[in-house]
């Protein structure tokens, strides 16, 4: 904006209708006031804050886009500010530097008289619209909503509307224990980092108010998924069961133990201190070379300078990316994938997930699929591709990769000179499948023969934990992710990972998992639902919407289900072809009594959608999963599939 051009109106609508916020706090003094009505424009609250403390802040819509609120919300009231365009520039970097909100033009009408007689009946006023949006859009904090009730008072806007702010619905925080601790363990983890990512924001302002692409698009990244993972813990009294988070929970009472255990007798007053060794504590890093050498089988044995620790999967996946990508560089990820990739990778690494669209769940497990489109996706990159990324066993299908595929990725990535990344964090997930009599067998990457394959050594890394064939990209891991490590968390993890009840603990969660799965997987069959068979991973691939001919079909069984209290991921965040609306990812890795309540309770969907959508549904009388060889009879949806694992 041109910052010698004449006074503009600029609307206010939420907290800066308050002279102290829009005065005091931001140090704007406006050249004229006027109270402003905008015809067929609503308030609302839709753009997204942080959960618990401040859930969202104000925005207008108009109102043919806000169906909810026809006929219930007023016009839109505010404060139009006659303001210097350097001054609305300050506005524009207040409110975020162009990353929740937008600069948008809108005709206002004065409310006064002796307003309209002054300025017309009709003037041209800026303000700043929604860029980011929360549906549906979560009620305000009571601090927030004060704002603009006092703004409101003090403005003199017309009583009626006045009476609307105030009996606008706010945010109660949680009453209930469990509620509470979620809400602590969120602010505690998410607080500081996204007022990390605001400061470096604020710092990065450009000239014109507007944040840095880069912030941005962290932002926009990762704001929509923080708000849908605790999206379920603001309710109070919760009874939904959780099917979408791929968690373990079947032999935590065994780990509790083992964490009690090692921590009371491990505990020092040294571990108050820093951590000790560079990349990681050498017990810890003795122990995971055990591990791996152990279970993995490696080509050429596991040392400790191999390895580097960081806090968790992503973390390590965080760390290698750090130090192989510049920010806005590429990672190709066969599809479908985990869709947790598509902001993990963004939010420091600033690193873009390029997806590798294939035309099938199976073709990325086929030789003659997979290259050609790795290829394509390589080629039509419109940013330096500098890896290619699976994961292995797979997420969201719960199979391995064929030691074929993942030869050929390897000389694929050497072609190009990027690096092969190998995500193997469910690798001791594998458990006996009743569905799979010959299941592919797990290949880690560490145990391919890379100088017979003929890939380049020192691009090839298991996740970040693992880089054999480069000792200086071994140092950069180790230092994007040093002192990261709680003393807790080392004490416990090298006590598991010594423990002699680690081979029985790793034979036990797979006989469980088994049975989780054995007993999802028959309410699959017996209610004729498709579904991928799998045998490695927390989680079932299964069409609980055949119907689906939109992604819009698809996320309305999602939120059927989540009405019915079972909560599942839908297909489409993880970068399904378009042919294949209607999956979902339902994990089955739950207390026997919750997952037996979930079934009970999608099953009343399912009768009920069935008795919707008719022959558009799957038949009850099919009594198993449909896979590769069975025939498409009318009625029935698409034949699943599946790898080939014989």
């Amino acid at each position: 904006m041109d910052l010698k051009s004449k006074p503009l109106w600029y609307f206010a609508y939420g907290s800066n209708m308050s002279s102290a916020k829009f005065t005091g706090s931001r140090g704007i003094v406006p050249l004229d006031t006027r109270v402003v009505r905008i015809p067929g424009w609503v308030l609302r609250m839709d753009i997204p804050g942080m959960p618990y403390s401040e859930p969202s802040f104000s925005s207008v819509a108009p109102r043919q886009y806000t169906d909810a609120e026809q006929g219930v919300a007023p016009d839109v009231v505010g404060v139009a500010y006659l303001i210097r365009p350097d001054q609305y520039t300050r506005i524009i970097a207040s409110e975020g530097g162009g990353i929740a909100y937008r600069d948008i033009c809108i005709i206002g009408e004065p409310i006064g008289k002796s307003d309209r007689d002054e300025v017309g009946s009709r003037i041209t006023l800026q303000t700043l619209g929604a860029a980011m949006v929360r549906h549906p859009p979560p009620a305000p904090s009571r601090r927030y909503m004060n704002l603009l009730i006092d703004g409101g008072k003090e403005s003199h806007l017309p009583p009626r509307y006045q009476q609307y702010l105030a009996d606008f619905p706010v945010y109660e925080p949680p009453d209930s224990a469990y509620a509470n601790l979620g809400a602590s363990i969120f602010l505690a983890i998410w607080g500081p980092v996204m007022r990390a990512m605001e400061n470096v924001t604020n710092k990065n302002i450009k000239e014109d108010g507007h944040a840095p692409c880069r912030g941005c698009s962290n932002v926009e990244a990762i704001m929509p998924k923080i708000q849908g993972a605790v999206n379920q813990r603001k309710a109070k009294n919760n009874t939904n069961i959780d099917l979408s988070t791929s968690e373990n929970w079947l032999i935590r009472p065994e780990l509790m133990d083992i964490c009690k255990d090692s921590i009371a007798r491990n505990l020092e007053q040294k571990h108050f201190s820093y951590p000790r060794g560079f990349s990681g504590d050498p017990d810890l890093i003795d122990a995971y070379a055990s591990l791996l050498n152990r279970y993995f089988s490696p080509h050429v044995p596991i040392i400790p300078s191999h390895l580097s620790t960081a806090p968790g999967a992503s973390g390590c996946i965080d760390a290698l990316l750090y130090n192989i990508c510049e920010a806005g560089d590429g990672v190709l990820l066969p599809g479908p994938y985990w869709n947790g990739f598509d902001f993990g990778i963004r939010v420091r690494s600033a690193v873009n997930p390029i997806i590798v669209s294939l035309p099938s769940l199976d073709a990325s497990f086929c030789e003659d699929q997979l290259l050609p489109a790795l290829e394509e996706a390589y080629a039509s990159a419109t940013c330096p591709v500098r890896a290619m990324m699976i994961t292995n066993p797979h997420n969201p299908l719960a199979v391995c990769y064929p030691e074929a595929v993942l030869e050929q990725c390897l000389r694929f990535c050497k072609k190009h000179r990027i690096h092969f990344i190998s995500d193997e964090v469910y690798a001791l997930s594998r458990f006996p499948s009743p569905d799979l009599v010959n299941p592919t067998p797990f290949v880690s990457v560490l145990s391919l023969d890379l100088d017979k394959i003929g890939a380049d050594k020192s691009r090839v890394h298991m996740g970040c934990a693992v880089t054999q064939f480069n000792e200086n990209m071994a140092v950069g891991l180790a230092l994007a992710a040093n002192t990261q490590i709680s003393a807790l968390s080392t004490i416990f993890v090298t006590d598991l990972l010594t423990s002699p009840k680690l081979p029985s603990l790793i034979t036990l969660n797979a006989e469980r998992l088994s049975a989780a799965y054995t007993e999802l997987t028959s309410f699959f069959k017996a209610n004729g639902v498709p579904y991928v068979p799998c045998n490695a991973g927390l989680y079932v691939f299964a069409k609980l919407a055949p119907w689906a001919e939109t992604w819009e079909d698809e996320a309305s069984m999602v939120s059927t289900l989540e009405d019915a209290g079972v909560l599942v991921s839908a297909g489409r965040a993880y970068h399904l072809p378009e042919n294949e609306k209607g999956w979902m990812r339902v994990s089955f890795a739950v207390p026997r009594s919750e997952l037996g309540e979930a079934l009970r309770r999608i099953q009343g969907v399912l009768t009920k959608e069935t008795r919707q959508h008719g022959k558009n549904i799957v038949k009850p009388e099919s009594k198993r999963p449909l896979t590769p060889g069975d025939g498409e009879d009318e009625g029935r949806a698409k034949r699943v599939k599946v790898p080939e694992l014989a």
